[in-house]
């Protein structure tokens, strides 16, 4: 089973507790290049949606062709993108710590088209499609907001690819 399918880590205890995890729940989130620019106030309100994953090195965060409906930010570590190929794998990219992962699942309820595993001890947040969507329907402001800066993202790696793919050709 990989981690993705892990239920998130969370605090039991008492109101201080569960203030303390908040409150670095949120430090997770500005920490990461897609919410640095968004107001403490709307981090707050993301992180009321969000939980934390933790994987140990080597540990895998999903598998390629599994059924996704998350987005992750890597919040320590690093996570390595595997892809099959006829039979062999090879790494396409490492997501380091501030990046996100899994951005398309939100949208196409396609299974995933990589692999992804820990290159090292890492700590993420997971926003689930149902967590998105509920956030999206009670702050809708805040939810189109978050699609703007993952539409602007994914924008960023196609032309990239693109840009790769004709270096390739070349």
């Amino acid at each position: 089973m990989s981690a993705g399918n892990k239920e998130a880590i969370s605090i039991e205890g008492s109101e201080s507790s569960s203030s303390s995890y908040q409150d670095e729940l949120c430090c997770m989130i500005e920490g990461t290049r897609m919410f640095a620019s968004f107001s403490r106030y709307d981090i707050e309100i993301i992180a009321h949606y969000a939980t934390t994953v933790e994987i140990e090195s080597g540990e895998t965060l999903f598998s390629e062709g599994e059924k996704g409906r998350q987005m992750y930010l890597v919040t320590k570590g690093s996570i390595k993108i595997l892809k099959d190929s006829g039979g062999e794998t090879k790494s396409l990219f490492t997501v380091q710590q501030g990046h996100t992962l899994g951005e398309m699942s939100l949208f196409d309820n396609l299974p995933y088209s990589a692999s992804a595993v820990a290159a090292q001890d890492s700590n993420l947040v997971s926003i689930s499609y149902s967590n998105f969507d509920q956030l999206a329907q009670e702050h809708p402001f805040l939810g189109f907001n978050i699609l703007k800066r993952i539409a602007r993202l994914m924008s960023l790696r196609l032309r990239h690819t693109t840009g790769a793919l004709v270096d390739h050709i070349d």
